[in-house]
């Protein structure tokens, strides 16, 4: 259960030839081996850099210099015709004299991945007049208005099974229809520029090759770039695409623990909205659609709104910071747990949730052991309102999970639900009813980690990590009290198998790495404090 840490690497290790990253062999520096990130471009924050070439004669990088010249020379052989020997001149000899066994070209490079349909079919490639196939428009293909459309379709392929923990609100269906229509970038009929720069941002974070992640950067910079151009365009859906593009880009930010640019496009995404008259709608559609006929684009604007409530309040209170809307009455249900189950949409179920979240987090700030009488009254008045409701949530939620659900809103329902009651209670620690509330929270937090069921692996909502930090801080402080007790070893079992669940997706987001750094770290100063403390005489 141990953290592979790149510190803790035996600095005797000889690697062979060619075993050691690019960034240290380009830097002449010792390298430990340590994957995916080793210890010396860890310490030097080269974590971008850091890259095995393993077996490979030549590194991504110079590779892709070379079909850069490549593509540089076909160019002038195409503006300059009347060049002489245009046809040969350089490349035809240099391709002869490599042995392509052993120096991959970029397609090949990224067949190694495991990633065929970025192989170019027969129609994305450029014919010489000597007959070799230059796969230049496939080798470029990031440098153009959009990817390939094999691309462009295995993109959204990627995306689709985590929209809702993008906070996807559109419809997907009609989504990827346009997307794929045959028109050019930015005509009316496809979504905006910027919503689908977006979208291939997403599908590049949740793909596992280094190769396309390569790209992530400019995708981020071609969405950044095309959102206020689209907002201020002829595009008869810009506010919804908008308001889509900015949800995206927000949580790609918090999952990189990028928290004041994720702040801000969650604040843009909410003033938009509201200037938009999202907030205006009937927000009791979508936890009613079963039993009313709904225009499609009003349900769609509910979602909308709902999406962005959603990202407003989950990460203010994960962060402990004030909403960007606070009049969320209409959205609030506070019904019974049987309504609650048979009435509530997951998407509907998520943002009340996350809005009791956001409350509890508010109340709890109030807390002052000096205040008034009156004012204590008051407090506990509306203490003990919002503990019922969030354990109506919490009975709910953990009952649909426990039924095998594997709809992601409910499963990260479930865990804001738990997180909400330790929130609630953090102030009132010391009191015997208040710990045993939050103790039983962490707790279920860590079941919950270990029996969930998702479609996909390797990624959940990055909103999660805080939560998992939240509960597994409570569980730790808890094993750390009760200092090997009887009942110790039942809890550090608990945590033991939530906790290795939690590890399985340390690697989908550096948020969520952080987090599960920390908590390993955490649990091993305890465990190392015990040993100590048997060790003793």
């Amino acid at each position: 259960m141990v953290f592979e840490n790149s510190s803790s690497a035996d600095s005797k290790t000889v690697l062979r030839r060619n075993q050691a990253c690019y960034y240290c062999r380009h830097r002449k520096t010792r390298c430990d081996g340590q994957r995916p990130i080793c210890g010396p471009c860890l310490r030097a924050s080269h974590e971008d850099d850091c890259e095995y070439t393993d077996n490979l004669r030549r590194s991504r990088a110079e590779i892709l210099e070379e079909d850069i010249r490549s593509i540089q020379t076909r160019i002038n052989q195409l503006e300059h015709p009347e060049a002489p020997n245009a046809s040969v001149s350089l490349h035809k000899p240099y391709m002869q004299a490599r042995d392509p066994a052993q120096i991959p070209g970029l397609h090949q490079i990224l067949d190694t991945f495991h990633e065929p349909v970025l192989s170019a079919p027969p129609s994305m490639s450029i014919k010489t007049e000597t007959g070799t196939s230059a796969s230049i428009i496939t080798d470029s293909w990031w440098n153009s208005d959009e990817p390939p459309k094999h691309m462009v379709e295995n993109f959204l392929d990627t995306f689709l099974p985590y929209t809702s923990d993008w906070g996807f609100f559109l419809d997907f269906d009609n989504f990827r229809r346009d997307a794929l229509l045959p028109l050019p970038n930015g005509h009316h009929s496809r979504p905006s520029p910027a919503l689908l720069a977006a979208v291939y941002l997403a599908a590049i974070t949740l793909s596992t090759s280094p190769t396309l992640k390569s790209h992530e950067k400019t995708f981020l910079m071609r969405a950044l770039s095309a959102l206020p151009i689209s907002l201020s365009g002829l595009h008869p859906r810009k506010v919804l695409h908008g308001l889509q593009a900015e949800i995206i880009l927000a949580t790609y930010f918090f999952s990189r623990g990028k928290f004041t640019e994720g702040m801000y496009h969650t604040a843009t995404a909410v003033s938009l909205a509201v200037s938009s008259g999202l907030h205006k709608i009937r927000v009791e559609a979508p936890s009613s659609l079963a039993g009313h006929s709904i225009d499609s684009q009003e349900a769609e604007r509910v979602d909308a709104w709902f999406a962005i409530l959603t990202l407003d309040k989950a990460w203010a209170g994960a962060l402990g910071t004030h909403s960007n809307w606070n009049n969320t009455r209409d959205a609030l249900e506070t019904g019974d747990s049987d309504v609650l189950t048979t009435d509530m949409s997951p998407r509907t179920l998520l943002v009340n949730t996350v809005v009791l979240w956001e409350r509890a987090n508010s109340l709890a700030a109030r807390w002052d052991p000096e205040m008034r009488a009156q004012d204590s009254r008051d407090f506990f008045s509306a203490f003990n309102t919002l503990d019922e409701h969030i354990e109506n949530f919490r009975r709910t939620v953990t009952r649909l999970a426990a039924e095998g659900s594997c709809d992601r809103p409910i499963i990260v329902g479930c865990f804001i639900a738990h997180a909400a009651t330790i929130t609630l209670h953090a102030p009132f620690a010391s009191d015997g009813v208040s710990r045993h509330k939050s103790i039983a929270a962490a707790t279920a937090v860590l079941v919950a980690a270990a029996d969930m069921k998702l479609e996909g692996v390797g990624y959940i909502n990055p909103i999660v990590g805080p939560v998992w930090a939240t509960a597994c801080r409570v569980v730790v402080e808890e094993i750390r009290v009760r200092d090997g007790n009887h009942d110790t070893d039942e809890l550090a079992s608990v945590f033991a198998r939530g906790f290795a669940a939690m590890r399985m997706y340390a690697e989908s987001c550096p948020l969520m790495y952080y987090h599960i750094q920390k908590i390993q770290d955490a649990y091993n100063m305890l465990a190392e404090k015990s040993e100590d403390a048997m060790a003793e005489p």
